[in-house]
């Protein structure tokens, strides 16, 4: 006992195609998989769906191999038996498998496509398609075209050339050429690189790294110990920590890096001016609560300069080095 299966497709100019082969053996299994007898590549059939076994009296038994049933001759069901001397269709997904039986005795099986415009399905769906209502993808990708070309080209042209000539913008909030790149002025003391970017920069698109402020800085001493500030900052919570996240993907070094609180290019100085105060909230982040992170600290805790900061008090020094 072996299966005739017959395929039959279409090409655009409506031209059918058939291809044969034959299968010499008693069963076979359909589905989307690629090691089935029968290969349908449709999301709506199972990777294995349909076991068909030999039954008594040349018949053959149609079993469901997963979840999903199908559908025989109309009736959806996951076990049926069908005699293909009287002809039967199976229905799965968008493939219709029609079995019968040729005069030689072999079972034969013609896959091929449902036709949904002439199942009705088209036109049962079509009154609630947006599709008969809109251009088509044709027209609307040449308007899209034009109205690029119009804002982007046609617009830019037309204000260059007929905009009046007027003198240069001038003042600290001026937009003038290339000077809108600028970052900002540098400070007094960093005023002597203000042609060598390189100096701090040391690599495209990487923010100022520690490294470049010690190779001047190298005799300046940490505020204090890496690890006591660590252990004051505390570890960066909920918001927090997804910003900083971002800022490491975008290269940007800390928290506890020099550029934290030294900042640089703030433009409000003029050039040449003092670089910019640390603001008080850089402070507080670790001195805010400073007890309750570092245990053995004799400091107090000084969220605010103004109105919560310990009294100062007097050293006497009797020795030097003391």
């Amino acid at each position: 006992m072996g299966f005739r299966i017959r395929t039959v497709d279409f090409t655009a100019a409506q031209r059918e195609i058939v291809r044969e082969r034959e299968i010499a053996q008693a069963e076979l299994t359909i589905g989307r998989a690629a090691e089935n007898d029968i290969h349908l590549a449709d999301l709506a059939v199972e990777q294995h769906h349909v076991h068909v076994t030999p039954a008594l009296g040349g018949r053959l038994r149609l079993k469901a191999m997963g979840t999903l049933g199908f559908s025989v001759d109309g009736r959806t069901t996951s076990d049926a038996t069908i005699d293909p001397g009287e002809g039967a269709e199976l229905r799965l997904g968008s493939s219709r498998l029609a079995f019968s039986r040729a005069d030689d005795g072999e079972t034969t099986i013609t896959i091929s496509q449902v036709d949904e415009r002439a199942d009705g399905k088209v036109d049962r769906e079509g009154g609630f398609a947006l599709a008969s209502v809109l251009p088509g993808k044709r027209p609307v990708a040449w308007l899209g075209l034009a109205l690029i070309l119009l804002a982007f080209l046609a617009v830019p042209i037309w204000s260059h050339l007929n905009r009046a000539d007027a003198a240069p913008a001038q003042g600290d909030q001026a937009v003038m050429m290339d000077a809108s790149w600028r970052t900002g002025a540098l400070s007094a003391a960093h005023h002597g690189l203000e042609n060598n970017c390189a100096a701090c920069h040391t690599q495209p698109f990487v923010a100022v790294r520690d490294d470049a402020c010690l190779a001047c800085h190298k005799d300046i001493a940490d505020h204090a110990p890496q690890a006591r500030q660590q252990n004051a900052r505390g570890a960066p919570g909920g918001g927090d920590a997804l910003l900083w996240q971002a800022a490491h993907a975008f290269n940007k070094p800390g928290p506890g890096a020099c550029t934290d609180c030294h900042t640089e290019h703030e433009g409000a100085n003029a050039p040449g001016g003092r670089m910019e105060p640390t603001r008080e909230q850089f402070c507080a982040d670790c001195h805010g609560a400073l007890d309750t992170r570092l245990t053995d600290t004799a400091l107090g805790n000084a969220s605010d300069f103004g109105t919560n900061h310990p009294q100062f008090q007097v050293r006497l020094f009797t020795a030097a080095g003391q």
